[in-house]
């Protein structure tokens, strides 16, 4: 019943009403917050022309409400509820509240950050990717349906998670996740996993580097040859980093290396570049990744392109473009979009208006 209200009223109040609401006055310990993303989508493969209305394809839209309660100069409780929404089908995704965020804690600068449920991935390159999930190239990293029977895949949050960030010492954090389920809703088996997870960063302001690991455990049993087999692992090692050349250019690489442990397992790996140029009044970014799967003969390069125009502070203009390029073998896709076979080669392509408040 929840969503069925919540929806339609973000569309009866006026658009410049959301630009500076707080819960109560300006030292309230919650803000409101949010994103309504919409525009048109024009996909095509082998088998599939077509476009459509899409919700996000520059940022997920969504509602959330932050809480930030200062309990003396160090210390506060800290928590997050962040709702995402189909603008399109004017709906929740994957009939979840709270899907993209549901977490409570404690943050202090002198002894770090706990929190505990619904949380974003702790790997190296989620916080800083320039795409939103229809165009991000590096989605392409996150899973392993390719790589054996069984093998688990990342969510796109970790629910149910336990997180520890360290105090910030000389520019460095560690943190530190384990979730018993890390699945996000209804969503498919292979998500039904738990993670145990570690990441360190390095930023000073001009250069960003961080490494993480983690290691995916199925929840759930398969059957391979006539043999039963459980708590498949998948073993995910990253590496990141960025080089801020001025205020203005940015360019990132990333290397990503995926090894599950099933019957039939081969491991892939992943790399990319990004550069990203903001000016004042627009931003030019893209992407190039590729993916190469061990012993399967299975490779695919992956091309990103997009350009905002930042009409004001709240809305945007925004257009993106996405091509994979695959092998013979191989039929990756993105943004849902079906193939009509190994060495389909999908693209996609976007312009939306984004406002933010």
């Amino acid at each position: 019943m929840f969503k069925y209200i919540l929806i339609p009223c973000v569309f009866i109040l006026p658009m410049k009403s959301f630009a500076d609401i707080q819960l109560g006055d300006s030292n309230s310990p919650f803000k409101v917050y949010g994103v309504f993303d919409y525009g048109v989508n024009y996909s095509h493969s082998g088998v599939v022309s077509s476009h459509d209305f899409q919700s996000g394809m520059d940022y997920a839209s969504r509602l959330g409400l932050k809480l930030n309660l200062k309990l003396n100069d160090d210390i506060a409780i800290v928590g997050n509820a962040e709702s995402w929404i189909d603008l399109r089908k004017m709906e929740f995704v994957r009939d979840e509240t709270f899907a993209r965020g549901e977490f409570i804690g404690v943050s202090s600068k002198k002894y770090g950050t706990l929190l505990y449920g619904r949380q974003m991935l702790n790997a190296s390159g989620v916080y800083e990717e320039l795409f939103a999930t229809a165009f991000a190239p590096s989605t392409l990293s996150y899973q392993a349906y390719d790589l054996g029977t069984g093998a688990p895949t990342f969510d796109f949050r970790s629910s149910r998670a336990i997180t520890y960030t360290t105090p910030n010492f000389k520019n460095t954090t560690l943190t530190f996740l384990y979730t018993p389920n890390q699945m996000v809703g209804d969503a498919s088996k292979v998500l039904d996993a738990k993670n145990y997870a570690a990441m360190a960063v390095y930023d000073d302001g001009t250069n960003r580097i961080s490494a993480s690991y983690n290691e995916l455990i199925s929840n759930y049993s398969v059957d391979y040859n006539g043999v039963v087999y459980n708590e498949i692992k998948t073993k995910d090692y990253r590496v990141f980093a960025l080089k801020r050349l001025n205020k203005k250019l940015s360019v990132i690489g990333t290397a990503n290396y995926l090894k599950p442990n099933s019957p039939d397992a081969v491991s892939a790996q992943i790399y990319g570049t990004m550069i990203n140029f903001e000016q004042p009044k627009y931003n030019l970014k893209a992407a190039l990744y590729h993916r190469q799967v061990d012993k399967q003969d299975l490779s695919a390069m992956i091309y990103a392109v997009g350009a905002n125009y930042h009409i004001n502070k709240h809305l945007d203009a925004y257009i993106r473009a996405e091509y994979i390029d695959n092998n013979g073998k191989a039929k990756y896709t993105m943004n849902n979009i079906l193939l009509e076979g190994p060495g389909d080669d999908p693209s996609t392509y976007g312009i939306g208006l984004k406002f933010m408040f």
